[in-house]
């Protein structure tokens, strides 16, 4: 009957109705009653988002006349937008060898319309599949360098609160390594408690999103907790907070014990040039490591195995160097003429190539550096902008807002590296 409709199932849902309840369509000028409800992911989808979220209806064509015209031509502006033609036709074959000939003969039979064959449709699913495993890798590779600022923050805080703790330490005889790897232990466990928190609330998150994702894949999408990935992204978290948190624990491992003298200076001290540098090196290739796992096969091209090869060599070299400027060669060989001859080769040859063993194996590290230039580029620019509002920025004469620019100006890195951690 032209007064028949059928539904989806979260329209009727959100209607509240049932087969047999009648319904108003608007523009229409009678109700139609329900004859069928039927699963929303049949027509549902990324082709039809309005559709998944709202629901949508069906009704025959001869139901025309049941819409109210609206303008004195006898036309259905009601209906303008809706496509009423047959866009669409499936066919079912019991001789699924025959698929590609039928299609062909279509084409022939039909140049102007366009034909999907199953394997079109399987192959349409595969690249899908890919895109999002690529998406996925990507957001999890900018999350990670986004998280890994704020857990230097983080780090950063907890030494500047402990330098007088530190100091007492050193006074007690610690060695700076051992400082450092005090904080590094520290770290390491912040990391096993987030991923402890983070496992129940990433099972809730997909919980929640299992029903919105049936309706726009059109498949059944079971959640099942599963227990190796969990385990695997807490491996993951722990290295993460160590590898980030390396850099700011290295600083408090150079505390000096005269700060017990002075428990309200909380002072972080400098490690120097050359070993910041350094350890900034390190961190890059380590994080190039783990992001291997996440960008592997998006990476794995022979041109830029070349040029990962190269690139660990040559930061392989700069690590060498810096290490050798900062005085940390020094304090291994000691006063050994072997060790301290031996330094050499090591530097301009061991280490070099022990980077371009590692850039061929982890062709992430290219990724890992370029993406390290541009944050760097980006902290720069939000340095400048801090350093311009704190030392251009007019006052109106109140002290409140001179103090507080004051202050920005002497955090000013602190607060670049926040603003980019929000960015």
């Amino acid at each position: 009957e032209p007064t028949d409709i059928v539904i989806s199932r979260n329209l009727a849902d959100s209607l509240e109705a049932e087969v047999g309840n009648q319904v108003k369509i608007g523009g229409s000028t009678q109700r139609f009653t329900i004859r069928g409800i039927m699963d929303t992911r049949e027509e549902a989808g990324f082709e039809n988002i309005l559709g998944s979220l709202f629901g949508y209806w069906f009704v025959d064509v001869n139901a025309l006349p049941l819409f109210e015209p609206q303008d004195e031509n006898g036309n259905y502006p009601a209906l303008e937008d809706m496509d009423l033609h047959i866009g669409s036709v499936f066919i079912r074959l019991e001789d699924t060898e025959a698929v590609e000939q039928i299609s062909d003969a279509l084409d022939r039979r039909f140049p102007y319309s366009s034909n999907t064959t199953t394997n079109d449709l399987r192959q349409d699913n595969e690249d899908l599949a890919q895109f999002v495993n690529q998406a996925v890798s990507l957001v999890g590779l900018v999350s990670l360098l986004l998280g890994g600022i704020g857990i230097i923050n983080t780090m950063l805080v907890v030494v500047r609160r402990r330098t007088l703790e530190v100091a007492v330490l050193k006074t007690l005889g610690l060695q700076p390594g051992e400082v450092t790897t005090l904080f590094l232990v520290e770290s390491a466990i912040m990391g096993f408690l987030g991923g402890l928190m983070g496992i129940p609330f990433g099972w809730l998150v997909a919980l929640f999103f299992e029903r919105f994702g049936e309706t726009f894949f059109n498949a059944n999408l079971a959640f099942t907790p599963a227990v190796v990935p969990a385990l695997t992204g807490l491996v993951v978290g722990v290295v993460i907070t160590t590898i980030f948190g390396f850099l700011p624990t290295l600083t408090a491992g150079q505390v000096r014990p005269s700060s017990v003298l002075r428990p309200n200076d909380n002072i972080i001290p400098r490690t120097g040039i050359a070993l910041s540098f350094a350890a900034i090196l390190v961190v890059i290739m380590a994080l190039s490591l783990v992001a291997q796992g996440f960008i592997g096969d998006l990476v794995d091209v022979d041109i830029l195995r070349t040029f990962s090869t190269i690139t660990g060599g040559i930061l392989g070299f700069l690590i060498g160097l810096a290490m050798l400027i900062g005085g940390l060669w020094r304090s291994w060989t000691g006063h050994n003429p072997i060790l301290r001859i031996l330094r050499w080769p090591v530097v301009f040859f061991g280490v070099p190539l022990a980077g371009a063993a590692f850039g061929y194996f982890v062709q992430a590290l290219v990724v890992l550096v370029v993406t390290s230039i541009a944050v760097g580029v980006l902290y720069m620019v939000l340095w400048v902008l801090i350093w311009l509002v704190g030392r251009f920025f007019p006052t109106f004469r109140i002290v409140d807002l001179k103090v507080a620019l004051r202050a920005m100006l002497a955090t000013k890195s602190r607060g670049a590296s926040a603003l980019l951690a929000l960015v």
